[in-house]
């Protein structure tokens, strides 16, 4: 797996920052966005961002424990929650 680029990394610790992600879980953040970089590569991306989404969930949920699942679940759905309507 390849090291997230310096220029995306910034961007990603100054969005944690801007969201307060408590420090405890940013290299859970970072393990993750990896996760979905390498699987940007691997498999080239629809159209559709919402499928782009569902693919890489379905991977990983084929690949990794269930509480790491549990976990960007929750998180994808605390971010639709905080979406404007």
């Amino acid at each position: 797996m390849q090291p997230i680029p310096d220029d995306i990394l910034s961007r990603f610790n100054a969005l944690m920052d801007q969201k307060s992600v408590p420090v405890g879980l940013r290299d859970e953040y970072r393990k993750w966005l990896k996760y979905y970089l390498d699987f940007r590569v691997k498999y080239p991306p629809p159209d559709k961002k919402s499928e782009q989404v569902r693919l890489f969930i379905d991977k990983m949920r084929s690949r990794c424990k269930d509480d790491d699942l549990h976990a960007l679940r929750a998180e994808q759905d605390d971010q639709r929650i905080k979406k404007p309507a």
